[in-house]
């Protein structure tokens, strides 16, 4: 993804921010997590929603233009290594 940023959330607590970028509203019985592309401008992106059983890796290509960074609730932003 380059311009878009990938929202991670977990099913209790996180759902509305997930459903006010345009994510999927799944009930919070329902082990897993939701993925959601913000800021999109191609129909290639979509919610996703991925079951609690999996790891999920993020990866910053080695040749990538400019920094990944990660946040936890809007704070500790850190920046992702390459």
């Amino acid at each position: 993804l380059l311009d878009p940023s990938p929202l991670f959330s977990l099913l209790a607590g996180s759902t509305a921010y997930s459903l006010a970028a345009g994510g999927s509203m799944v009930h919070p019985d329902v082990p897993g997590m939701l993925m959601t592309p913000i800021c999109v401008h191609s129909l290639a992106f979509r919610p996703s929603v991925f079951p609690d059983s999996v790891a999920l890796r993020l990866q910053v290509p080695h040749d990538a233009r400019t920094s990944a960074w990660c946040a936890f609730d809007g704070r500790n932003a850190m920046a992702l290594k390459k």
